[in-house]
């Protein structure tokens, strides 16, 4: 049998596969709401791979890491324990050096020790800081900031709507007066 096939698969799907179509069971339901990281691009495709077609199986005990020794990993698939990834920023499934897509998330301990960190910096903040670092964090960032920087290389104009290209009524009229008075001085010099 030769290994190339001119034809296509003779049984073809015509629907997707749905792991919960017949119900759903603990292991998928867990497995879909499942974070995981430190994986390079291709081991992260191998986990959703096994997400989506219920092949995935979570760790019930700590493993022992590769690393360094210890019974310290805690995801399923993984041969290397957070701790050694993050210092050796290698790929905890494969064990590569290559780029990390999916960073760890964070456990719930830490989260509180971060909330409690921003908690504790806003009450050092005068009460007008702290409303104004509240409001752009609701917003999503200091996007008024970078637009009044925008402005500021345009033209003086803080609300200038043609931020950064020179053709709003202020900066067209400096450049025009800036032409004019070189062109008619140029030219009075020539007619003398």
């Amino acid at each position: 049998m030769s290994a190339t096939r001119s034809r296509a698969q003779k049984h073809q799907n015509r629907t997707a596969f749905k792991p919960d179509l017949y119900g759903c069971n603990k292991r998928i339901s867990e497995a879909k709401t499942l974070a995981f990281g430190g994986v390079c691009t291709r081991c992260k495709d191998q986990i959703e791979w096994k997400k989506s077609f219920a092949k995935y199986k979570p760790l019930t005990a700590p493993r022992k890491c590769t690393e360094c020794a210890q019974k310290t990993v805690k995801h399923a698939y993984h041969r290397i324990c957070m701790s050694c990834v993050l210092k050796k920023q290698v790929c905890g499934k494969c064990g590569k050096k290559e780029t990390i897509v999916e960073s760890y998330p964070q456990t719930p301990a830490e989260q509180a020790k971060e909330e409690a960190a921003f908690k504790e910096g806003l009450r050092a903040l005068s009460e007008r800081e702290r409303r104004s670092l509240l409001r752009s964090a609701a917003t999503g960032g200091n996007e008024g900031a970078s637009e009044r920087k925008q402005g500021a290389e345009c033209c003086p104009n803080v609300n200038c709507s043609e931020s950064g290209t020179n053709s709003c009524a202020a900066c067209s009229s400096e450049d025009e007066d800036d032409s004019g008075s070189d062109g008619s001085s140029d030219e009075d010099e020539n007619d003398a």
